[in-house]
């Protein structure tokens, strides 16, 4: 377990929440002219999210094991961001909105498979924002403790050091 957890450093967490946010922006930003494309986008930001989360718990000590286990936190945006929270993590209201939103029903599991039916949404430029400010906030927890990180410039889509 030792090793799992060198391996899945909250530096690692953090770049892979930035390379689905970019690869997210990216597509909202160039339509493809392809069926369903916005699910996919809310699919690369909703593991943004869920990455940035665990990124900033991993640096407060969380192991990998209790971040994978369903029971604890697995993918529950609503567990990992309340822990985030009791750990110092701040949030606006738009993200705790979004984060109420994700832990709905099947919102999350509706980005990766279609269904039928009327749906309510999060706005995509919702989720991005709620990516900017959480790679802003746990960005910063980082850099604090010494991790040295990258993150996106808002403006025009590019990885800025």
């Amino acid at each position: 377990m030792e090793d799992e957890n060198e391996r899945s450093s909250p530096l690692g967490f953090f770049n892979i929440a930035t390379s689905y946010w970019a690869s997210g922006r990216f597509l909202i930003y160039h339509r493809l002219g392809v069926s369903h494309q916005d699910n996919v986008v809310r699919f690369l930001l909703y593991h943004a999210i869920e990455c940035f989360l665990k990124a900033f718990l991993r640096s407060k000590g969380l192991s990998i094991h209790d971040l994978a286990n369903p029971k604890k936190f697995g993918h529950k945006v609503s567990k990992l961001s309340a822990r985030a929270r009791r750990l110092g993590l701040q949030f606006d209201d738009e993200d705790k909105e979004i984060f109420k939103l994700m832990s709905m029903g099947d919102t999350v599991i509706r980005a990766r498979y279609f269904k039928r039916g009327c749906f309510f949404w999060p706005d995509l430029s919702a989720l991005d924002r709620t990516c900017s400010s959480l790679s802003a906030s746990v960005g910063k927890s980082l850099k604090a403790d010494g991790i040295p990180i990258r993150t996106i410039d808002r403006g025009n889509s590019q990885i800025d050091d």
